[in-house]
C-alpha cells in the first residue's frame, strides 16, 4: 500500500515532503484498520486520495464503527503512536462514522494545488488505479 500511495502522489507532483507525509499517514491508518477495524470482517479496508487546492486528502475507511483514541504511550511502548504522527503531519484530521456503520479516517496534508491534478483516486483492494 506505501509503494501504491507513493507511486500516484509523486505522479501528480506533489513535493518529496508531501510523498513522505502521505505514505507515513497511510501507513498508519491502513495499519490501524487492519488492527483495530476489520477484527471479524471481511478484512477488506479502502483508501481514498484526492488533490485539492489546499493540498493531498487521505483517507482510510473500514467496516468497524469503533472511533480511533489516541493514548498516552511509554518511551518503550511499541504500539500506540498512529494517531500522534497522523495529527503531527496533517493540517487537519477527523475521524467519521458512517450511516450504515464502518468508519472513514479522513486527514488533509498542506500542500500547494498543482494545475492539471485529477480531482480524486481511489486505491485499495481489488481496484487497480495505479501504473507505475
Amino acid at each position: 500500500m506505501r509503494a501504491r500511495v507513493r507511486c500516484e502522489v509523486r505522479k501528480w507532483g506533489y513535493s518529496d515532503v508531501v510523498v513522505d507525509d502521505a505514505e507515513l499517514v497511510v501507513a498508519e491508518l491502513a495499519s490501524n484498520a487492519v488492527i483495530h477495524g476489520c477484527n471479524g470482517a471481511d478484512g477488506q479496508f479502502d483508501v481514498f486520495l484526492a488533490a485539492r487546492p489546499d493540498g493531498l486528502e487521505v483517507a482510510v475507511g473500514d467496516p468497524s464503527s469503533q472511533l480511533p483514541t489516541r493514548v498516552e504511550t511509554a518511551e518503550d511502548d511499541v504500539h500506540g503512536r498512529g494517531l500522534i504522527l497522523v495529527h503531527a503531519l496533517s493540517a487537519q484530521w477527523k475521524a467519521l462514522v458512517g450511516p450504515g456503520g464502518g468508519k472513514r479516517i479522513w486527514a488533509l496534508i498542506a500542500a500547494e494545488s498543482l494545475p492539471g491534478v485529477q480531482p480524486s483516486t481511489q486505491v485499495g483492494p481489488g481496484i487497480e488505479v495505479i501504473s507505475c
